[in-house]
């Protein structure tokens, strides 16, 4: 363990500065990509952004827009997701009848007249999603007009446009499949 001192490791940050971080906040590469997939892993680390500016386009603490709020909670828990809401629309089960949503399930909203995505939350319970709408912040899906359907990623993670990252040619040198 070159660098490295007990709990502390020795870490380099993008602009070559460098530092020391605990330990306990790491994960393994293999890990991470290879963690069960958990409702509670998706919302927990969207919730952790409440507060964050909406910045289109964006997908960090700094801001981040709808569908960079749900790609980096579901990348969070190992699982790649298309990048734009529109793109995501079209990715796992659909949720037939909305009172058979679950935790984690995306909530998709846009023109109802032309069925056209341009909005994304995540589903928590009852009536609660996340979105970044604004600021990151929870929701009232009643409240919502322009609802148009949900979809459900986990347990869906082979579908097209989902992928496990323990999966991803990019994460562990394999072929795409």
């Amino acid at each position: 363990d070159r660098g490295s001192s007990g709990r502390w490791a020795a870490v380099v940050l993008p602009d070559g500065r460098k530092g020391w971080a605990s330990r306990s906040c790491f994960t393994s590469l293999s890990g991470w990509a290879a963690q069960p997939e958990s409702a509670r892993s998706v919302i927990s680390m969207a919730m952790a952004q409440t507060g964050a500016p909406y910045v289109w386009g964006g997908m960090s603490v700094k801001g981040m827009d709808c569908s960079g709020l749900s790609k980096m909670a579901y990348y969070h828990n190992g699982i790649i997701l298309r990048r734009d809401a529109s793109q995501q629309a079209l990715c796992g089960k659909l949720v037939e009848n909305m009172s058979d949503l679950k935790p984690g399930d995306l909530l998709f909203f846009g023109n109802k007249n032309t069925g056209k995505v341009d909005h994304v939350g995540i589903f928590i319970d009852g009536d609660n999603f996340i979105e970044s709408s604004g600021r990151v912040r929870v929701s009232s899906v009643k409240a919502q007009k322009r609802l148009l359907y949900a979809r459900r990623v986990l347990g869906y993670t082979s579908e097209p446009g989902i992928t496990r990252a323990v999966d991803h040619a990019w994460y562990f040198n394999r072929e795409r499949r």
